[in-house]
C-alpha cells in the first residue's frame, strides 16, 4: 500500500499530528469503500 510512503512525504507539510493523519487515512478508506470498491456479495 502506498499510504506509508505518502505519509512520509506529505504529513509534515500541513503540520498534522499522528492522530490527525490516522483520522484522514480512515476518512479516505471510508470514502474509497463507499464509492470506488466493488459491491459486497456479487459473486
Amino acid at each position: 500500500m502506498l499510504l506509508p510512503q505518502i505519509k512520509n512525504r506529505c504529513r509534515p507539510l500541513p503540520g498534522w499530528s499522528e492522530s490527525h493523519w490516522q483520522n484522514e487515512v480512515e476518512r479516505y478508506r471510508k470514502i474509497w469503500r463507499s464509492y470506488y470498491s466493488l459491491p459486497l456479495g456479487t459473486a
